[in-house]
């Protein structure tokens, strides 16, 4: 059974949109950008963070812009239970229970939305298990709020419930249909013709070393060099196109033994192979290890292509690449931190792990060896 809730998501666009995590204090635990916010935003109360919206961005959403995008959906009561990087709100409409989100001028710019629900609408109706995207009061997919500075742009995202994938499912029971669920955004992405388009993931400003890692010469070097590598491999022996580039555990539900995937919020243009490198970076997570990562990163891997070459292929050189798209996401991640985190007032556990990434980054070493697990794939 598919159960939901509506999710509206308000931007407030001044210009060129970035990209900004929700969760800051969890993507050096965690090693991925998500929305977390939005997923369990009805179970915690509002809390700040270092990386908190600025005493600017609070001031420009004001009562009366917010009552006017409430109004949008039909939000007849709503309450506050976040406002990290962004206001999100457990709201009541006449149709059910949504949840609000008010984002950073810098998140998300008009197209870039459009370019998001342009491919998500196609995935979903290509039998995509993720969220449908639903009309406001006057029928639009993207509402806009005027400011005084610009406008809001609103929209309403159906809300997949299901069960998280915890540690427990990490198993290569889950690996195969996480595989195919990839196959199958990477065989639609192949023949997709979009009327407005993404961003490239080398435009993201979290790979903007040069800005955010500005003293650590060494980490910043070899940093500069692994997004050099990436931009020049021939993509005439790698498949490119629109990927999810987010497509891992705290991204997906299990739901009726199908997994159900959402947060489309980094769609990018990117290498297929990308997504795969992503998926396993996340999946590693708690595997401290080196031994158990290599072991670990085998049984992943041999699972999740089962499932994936069900309904698309990957090259031989494609799946050599591997290790360097992994290296180019310790980068992101590492880059992402410097970014979003008060450096200054680090947890132990923040510290550790930005000096373990970094250090990984001046060794040119990726997360895990994958000589073992590439040579049985």
């Amino acid at each position: 059974m598919r159960h939901f809730v509506l999710v509206l998501v308000v931007v407030l666009e001044t210009g060129r949109a970035g990209i900004v995590p929700t969760v800051v204090n969890e993507i050096l635990s965690i090693g991925n950008m998500t929305d977390l916010s939005v997923i369990r935003a009805c179970h915690r109360s509002p809390k700040k963070d270092p990386a908190a919206m600025s005493p600017e961005v609070h001031s420009r959403f004001s009562s009366e812009i917010r009552d006017h995008c409430f109004s949008r959906f039909g939000v007849t009561a709503a309450r506050m239970v976040s406002e990290r990087h962004a206001f999100i709100f457990d709201a009541i409409t006449s149709t059910g229970t949504c949840i609000l989100k008010v984002t950073h001028p810098s998140h998300r710019s008009y197209e870039q939305l459009e370019a998001e629900l342009e491919w998500l609408s196609y995935l979903v109706g290509k039998g995509v298990p993720a969220p449908r995207i639903h009309r406001s009061i006057n029928s639009l997919f993207i509402e806009r709020a005027p400011a005084a500075d610009g406008y809001f742009s609103v929209i309403c995202y159906e809300k997949l419930v299901g069960e998280t994938i915890a540690d427990a499912l990490l198993t290569e029971a889950l690996f195969r249909p996480w595989g195919t669920l990839i196959g199958k955004l990477h065989r639609l992405s192949f023949s997709y013709l979009p009327k407005t388009q993404r961003y490239a993931w080398y435009e993201s400003d979290f790979l903007n070393v040069e800005r955010y890692i500005p003293v650590d010469h060494d980490i910043r070097t070899n940093a500069q060099r692994i997004i050099q590598e990436v931009k020049d491999l021939p993509l005439s022996q790698f498949q490119y196109g629109l990927i999810h580039a987010d497509v891992y555990q705290e991204n997906m539900f299990l739901a009726d033994g199908e997994l159900f995937l959402f947060d489309f919020d980094n769609c990018e243009y990117g290498h297929y192979i990308s997504d795969i490198a992503i998926a396993l970076y996340a999946a590693l997570w708690r595997v401290t290890n080196g031994a158990d990562r290599a072991e670990f990163s085998e049984r992943f891997l041999r699972s999740l292509l089962v499932g994936y070459r069900e309904v698309h292929q990957l090259s031989r050189t494609e799946i050599e690449a591997l290790p360097l798209f992994l290296q180019l996401r310790e980068v992101l991640i590492y880059t992402v931190a410097k970014k979003m985190l008060d450096l200054k007032n680090l947890t132990p556990i923040q510290a550790r792990l930005l000096t373990e990434r970094g250090n990984r980054i001046r060794k040119n070493e990726p997360i895990v060896d994958l000589k073992s697990a590439l040579r049985s794939l």
